[in-house]
């Protein structure tokens, strides 16, 4: 694993109760594997709702797939898949901004050139318009 987990945001974030701006936590609870529980976080609940339904089909989809009945199991290997999308996702996106980076600088290579041919004809008419000068 290139990068540690950022242990500090878990212990800050949905983990624990946080505030909002106007000083609301709002709870989620959650049903899932046989457990329920509740959290609270100062995310908006239409967020968490999706990310909530996202994980459910998540497991539904590991389950489907690896045949594992015991939940525990079940949400190791749902997590470890994830990290496996997450880290698929952020190569990519690293891969475009690479592609992105070197498109840009293409086109700033271009435009300079083109700023730089332009600056010698004004330059050389410039030169010309000095020898005229001399002769009037």
């Amino acid at each position: 694993m290139n990068e540690p987990l950022p242990i500090n945001e878990y212990r800050t974030g949905l983990l624990h109760k946080t505030r909002s701006a106007a000083g609301e936590a709002r709870d989620l609870r959650i049903d899932i594997l046989g457990e329920k529980f509740v959290i609270s976080t100062d995310e908006e609940p239409e967020y968490l709702n999706e990310i909530l339904a996202q994980y459910k089909i998540a497991v539904s989809n590991t389950m489907g797939i690896s045949g594992i009945k015991e939940p525990l199991r079940i949400a190791i290997l749902t997590g470890f898949l994830i990290c496996d999308q997450f880290n698929k996702f952020k190569q990519q996106v690293r891969k475009e901004m690479e592609i992105s980076t070197a498109e840009d600088a293409l086109q700033y290579q271009k435009l300079e050139n083109a700023l730089q041919k332009i600056i010698t004809r004004i330059e050389n008419v410039t030169d010309e318009d000095s020898i005229y000068e001399n002769y009037s």
